[in-house]
């Protein structure tokens, strides 16, 4: 696997903005599941916006460092 080619991905704009729709209605219902937040996350560092980029980085960060989820997004990635 080339891992530099992971950063150089580009979300599109329609991409980006279905996760994050899906991770803020699944957010508005309570704890979201692993898969939506790593797909938001995902499409966020995938973003050509850096602030979308520290977010994306942020959010997979606080899930792996959350005791009851961690594991699940270890399997994920």
């Amino acid at each position: 696997m080339d891992y530099g080619s992971i950063l150089d991905e580009r979300t599109s704009p329609a991409t980006l903005m279905n996760a994050r729709e899906q991770y803020m209605r699944q957010c508005s219902r309570g704890e979201p599941s692993a898969a939506s937040t790593f797909a938001f996350a995902h499409a966020m560092i995938g973003s050509k916006n850096k602030l979308d980029v520290k977010e994306g980085i942020v959010c997979l960060e606080r899930k792996v460092q959350s005791k009851a989820s961690g594991d699940d997004h270890l399997r994920i990635t």
